[in-house]
């Protein structure tokens, strides 16, 4: 494995002189998982890189927010969304990772969740906002989407997970309850197309509380939440594909129609299944590791990241098979088999996954 630069010299924005092993140019089928790496206390954050062939991992090609997600976009863009209290997105074009190709605010105090590029513009999904907004390369607004009526009793519809097919963009709204200690959802969550070149809602969904949403099969969408899983194509109500004892927090599909879906209990265990495209579930493992994301690649496995959790070892699940999670790592998954084939360490604990 490469260290790029060790977590003592987070703060320093370590870099490497030349393009980190890891990093191979942008092809034509996903060649490398991007990973934002954090501290146990959440206080600094890196970019970790893993070469899908190889396994080789590269840890600290660059710092990163302490509540950093990541994002790519075509050719090989790479962006580190820094949330809460950074409001940031910031650029690299892989493979070079030691200096951002630009980076600019979202504005301050907006929590910026997820950016997909959609048309001629980057999109941004921000949780303290009730907008979404388009931008330049530049970070100038182009466009603007009214979200304002789809909010709850806060004045907010948390906007959250993006989707795009280039032309269209779907967006989870979570409408969560900023009055309670958690942030409880206030309603039902709501997922909306829009059409990126005219800033129109063109088709709108109800969706399980506190909404995720990833790609599924074709041109399908995946919604999940504290219901279970729906699938949504945009022209009619969605529809059931699971429906699991605990919510579900983080989901991928691959183009076979086949994922994974973590779910996580009151006591804080995590709990990983298979679902095939009949909706059928097969149970994998339960874990006291946080699984905090999850994404799929061209080779049709997925990846989970897997860091050190407060789950309560009094209270451990008997309905699965229990494993015991690591402080850092990267878990491969093939989910028509329902396996876990690989795991990789990192320095610093997963937070958020992306593939280009």
């Amino acid at each position: 494995m490469i260290r790029s630069c060790t977590a003592l010299l987070l703060l320093a924005a370590c870099q490497p002189a030349d393009a980190p092993t890891c990093a191979r140019p942008p092809g034509e089928a996903d060649s490398t998982l991007v990973v934002s790496t954090l501290t146990e206390r959440f206080d600094a954050g890196t970019l970790t890189l893993v070469d899908l062939d190889t396994l080789e991992v590269c840890d600290g090609v660059a710092a990163a927010s302490s509540d950093s997600v990541v994002a790519t976009g075509p050719g090989g863009v790479v962006i580190d969304v820094g949330r809460l209290g950074h409001d940031r997105l910031r650029f690299y074009q892989a493979p070079e990772f030691a200096v951002p190709a630009s980076e600019f605010t979202v504005g301050r105090g907006s929590n910026p969740q997820d950016v997909v590029r959609c048309g001629d513009a980057w999109w941004v999904s921000r949780l303290g906002e009730a907008e979404l907004i388009a931008v330049d390369d530049a970070g100038r607004q182009v466009a603007a989407v009214d979200l304002g009526p789809w909010a709850d009793a806060d004045g907010l519809p948390e906007a959250a997970d993006l989707v795009t097919d280039g032309t269209t963009l779907d967006v989870a709204l979570q409408r969560l309850d900023r009055t309670t200690p958690r942030w409880d959802p206030a309603e039902a969550g709501v997922v909306l197309r829009i059409d990126c070149e005219t800033a129109d809602v063109i088709a709108e969904a109800s969706a399980p509380h506190n909404p995720g949403l990833t790609a599924g099969p074709g041109d399908s969408r995946m919604i999940f939440g504290v219901e279970g899983v729906v699938r949504w194509d945009g022209s009619e109500e969605p529809t059931p594909v699971a429906i699991l004892p605990e919510p579900t927090t983080a989901a991928a599909f691959t183009s076979t129609g086949h994922g994974v879906l973590v779910s996580v209990d009151e006591a804080g265990w995590y709990k990983v299944r298979c679902v095939d495209p009949a909706g059928d579930l097969t149970d994998l493992l339960a874990t006291d590791a946080y699984i905090p994301d999850a994404i799929a690649t061209d080779s049709d496995h997925v990846w989970l990241g897997a860091r050190r959790s407060y789950a309560d070892p009094d209270r451990s699940p008997t309905d699965m098979p229990v494993e015991a999670g690591p402080d850092a790592a990267v878990w491969q998954v093939e989910p028509i088999a329902c396996e876990r084939i690989g795991e990789v360490s990192t320095d610093l604990g997963p937070f958020g996954l992306a593939v280009y």
